[in-house]
């Protein structure tokens, strides 16, 4: 059988090319909306990875035929980084802003949520100090229309852990499957808090276990975790006024 020159130098520029890719250890840049591979497999296989946002620390020269590596907040399939896990994104923030009371008042202190996602129901853990508040209620706020406090718990099973703290309430809120919230700075539900003491300021602290504080979507899909931001609050004692002295009376003897 004869070899022509052409099928020769075709041979060697294959084996060339090989060579080139080999040595230089680098495979065309993989990339998805939020993530970019630029690191060889061939070059890193079993080492580790890491970038500003991602860390990988199982690497392997056929990711796509071993299968899929993953960790709480990363997926590694097939070289590729999965999307939904890629990077982590605030989802939503919660805040409980400071607040005053004097002693004997009510006040109602709102929960106030900033997300883009359309939330069906939400449940709140907060903690706080009952030797100078206490909680008497909760109400809808003017963020969550055709919302029902679904539900209210003093007697929790587990402990507050923010700091001055030493009892805590959940709130629960529903739209009933028909209504729904989103947008910027809503007030959704305000907590009523009667100061029992003259003095002091109680803390306000959302409880930021996952499985106690949270949004659902009406898509049934939750927000919580890693994805949630929490801005904490206060409740101050503001100093009531005396009034002292002698009150006289001024007018016909009978």
């Amino acid at each position: 059988m004869t070899i022509s020159n052409k099928h020769v130098w075709g041979c060697i520029l294959l084996i060339l090319s090989l060579i080139f890719v080999l040595q230089s250890g680098e495979i065309v840049a993989q990339t998805s909306p939020k993530s970019k591979i630029t690191t060889s497999a061939l070059s890193e296989a079993g080492g580790e990875i890491q970038s500003t946002h991602h860390k990988i620390s199982q690497s392997v020269g056929q990711a796509g035929v071993i299968g899929e590596f993953s960790s709480a907040n990363y997926a590694l399939a097939g070289g590729f980084l999965s999307q939904a896990f890629a990077e982590i994104q605030t989802a939503a923030e919660l805040a409980l802003p400071d607040a005053v009371g004097t002693t004997g008042e009510t006040v109602f202190v709102p929960i106030v949520v900033s997300t883009d996602s359309a939330i069906g129901i939400a449940q709140f853990v907060v903690e706080y100090d009952s030797s100078i508040i206490k909680f008497v209620g909760a109400q809808i706020g003017s963020g969550a229309s055709g919302f029902s406090v679904s539900l209210t718990n003093e007697n929790l099973p587990f402990d507050p852990t923010a700091a001055g703290a030493n009892e805590n309430v959940l709130v629960q809120i529903s739209g009933g499957g028909a209504a729904s919230f989103s947008g910027d700075s809503l007030e959704v539900v305000s907590l009523g808090f009667e100061v029992v003491r003259d003095t002091g300021t109680s803390v306000l602290a959302f409880d930021t276990d996952a499985t106690h504080t949270f949004l659902t979507t009406v898509n049934l899909t939750d927000i919580r975790g890693a994805v949630l931001e929490f801005f904490n609050g206060s409740l101050a004692v503001q100093p009531g006024y005396l009034v002292s002295g002698t009150i006289s009376y001024f007018g016909n003897e009978s």
